[in-house]
């Protein structure tokens, strides 16, 4: 994808432009009447950061900049002004926040629904005394729900990477990805010039395994092969659903709940106290 800063204002005029041309033609008749809909709140994924930003006016920086974003085959293109894309990208984050939330609260229902059924269908093959039950549709209803968890993980991370030219200041470079802005900022080495972070590089290194795990089997999931559910029974008949012939399920989805939580925290206080102490 591309994720291009635009800094002079023809630039920003001719994309607008193009924008506005291609947007008039796209609008079609035929889609009926645009129907309004609610949803519940979300929740600011960055209480102190907003509070920073707002309280330093520290968008006035970046008035002259630009963001141009296009997918890789032109189908989708947006532009921002970059003093303006914190306010998009935290509504971004928060809309997927609330959707890993629905994805965790269905794994854990899925779990226990599996338990129950477990308990009521359990017998014992004769040939080989191993424990068995028939199931069907709740062991995909499982791997998708789990699919799901880790596209919305890694996009809210990728979505946290592409605010980070905002948050190191106009000279600074851009991401897309947060992978990649681990590989810059752990770096042993930056040239002069560029952007280091010893606290984050440091946070990275000793709090985020949880993210590296998530990011190792989204990847396979992606690329090769699919989501592996087994079960394994341990005393009184209780069931554990492992993933890849290595994590236990639950106590996976604890990690990566309380990784991500610590994260957000920690990027919202950190950044939010880095823009306040630049103004100080």
């Amino acid at each position: 994808m591309r994720f291009e800063i635009i800094k002079t204002k023809q630039a920003q005029e001719k994309i607008q432009e193009r924008l506005r041309n291609t947007y008039r033609v796209s609008l079609s008749p035929s889609r009926g009447k645009l129907v309004s809909y609610t949803i519940p709140a979300l929740k600011d994924p960055f209480p102190q950061l907003r509070k920073a930003i707002l309280k330093t006016r520290y968008w006035e920086r970046f008035h002259h900049i630009g963001y141009y974003i296009e997918t890789k085959n032109g189908y989708i293109r947006q532009y921002f002004l970059a003093g303006q894309y914190y306010v998009f990208n935290f509504k971004y984050i928060a809309d997927k926040l609330y959707s890993l939330t629905l994805n965790i609260e269905r794994i854990q229902k899925i779990i226990k629904d599996i338990q129950v059924y477990y308990q009521k269908t359990r017998k014992i093959l004769p040939r080989t005394g191993q424990p068995s039950f028939n199931i069907g549709d709740q062991v995909y209803a499982l791997k998708s729900e789990i699919a799901g968890l880790l596209f919305n993980v890694r996009s809210i991370m990728d979505s946290i990477a592409t605010m980070l030219h905002f948050l190191y200041g106009p000279s600074s470079r851009q991401f897309c990805s947060f992978s990649d802005y681990i590989k810059y900022i752990c770096k042993d080495k930056h040239r002069s010039g560029e952007i280091s972070d010893d606290t984050m590089k440091q946070y990275i290194k000793n709090h985020m395994e949880w993210f590296f795990i998530v990011r190792d089997i989204r990847d396979y999931v992606t690329h090769v092969g699919s989501i592996d559910i087994s079960f394994y029974e341990r005393g009184d008949h209780y069931l554990v659903t492992i993933i890849q012939d290595r994590f236990e399920v639950e106590k996976l989805l604890n990690s990566i709940i309380l990784g991500l939580r610590d994260f957000l925290n920690f990027f919202d206080n950190y950044f939010a106290n880095r823009i306040i102490n630049e103004k100080t």
